[in-house]
């Protein structure tokens, strides 16, 4: 067993070292909403990750405040994850960058054969993904960023590679690839 850490509200974690990142799992009730799965996924939980240099790097402050915030938020960050992207699917808001910027015919298409709702609205991307993961970066995506967090999403509309949604805690910043995603690009 590795080093664990514990916080009242986050839990349990344990150091990884194969990810440099402590990891536990935590429960996001709103996220519930979402309802398409591929995996043995159990709705409403998803595993949390805490950037670290090593053990001894315990979560900061800021990165405890950053997941606190998105708990606290996340009945809201459910409208606006969907928001978002029903949008940059419609060529609306901030650019993504994505290849389904503007193309919801194309995310449509993405979606035949499965067992999904017709993508006729922003809530009918509820059923066409779900997250399962909490990424919180202590320096951002990038090392002169600002701390963020990544929330991983299976998506029926990108099964390759995922998709990310860049957060900190109380408004989407981006949506991109799993691992990948940058902050919107303002037009």
């Amino acid at each position: 067993m590795g080093t664990i850490w514990e916080h009242p509200e986050l839990g349990r974690l344990e150091f990884s070292r194969r990810r440099d990142a402590w990891m536990g799992v935590i429960d996001v009730p709103a996220f519930r909403q979402f309802t398409h799965t591929w995996d043995d996924h159990i709705p409403g939980r998803c595993g949390l990750i805490i950037s670290a240099q090593d053990e001894a790097d315990t979560p900061s402050a800021q990165a405890i405040a950053l997941a606190l915030r998105l708990v606290t938020n996340q009945e809201r960050l459910v409208r606006q994850i969907i928001t978002a992207l029903w949008d940059d699917f419609g060529g609306r808001g901030p650019r993504s960058g994505m290849w389904w910027h503007a193309d919801l015919e194309q995310v449509v298409e993405s979606g035949e054969g499965e067992d999904v709702p017709p993508l006729e609205s922003a809530d009918a991307l509820l059923g066409w993904m779900h997250p399962n993961g909490i990424i919180v970066r202590h320096g951002g995506i990038r090392s002169d960023a600002l701390p963020m967090i990544e929330l991983t999403c299976s998506a029926v509309f990108e099964v390759e590679h995922g998709v990310g949604i860049l957060t900190d805690g109380e408004t989407i910043l981006g949506t991109g690839y799993l691992y990948d995603v940058e902050p919107f690009k303002i037009p």
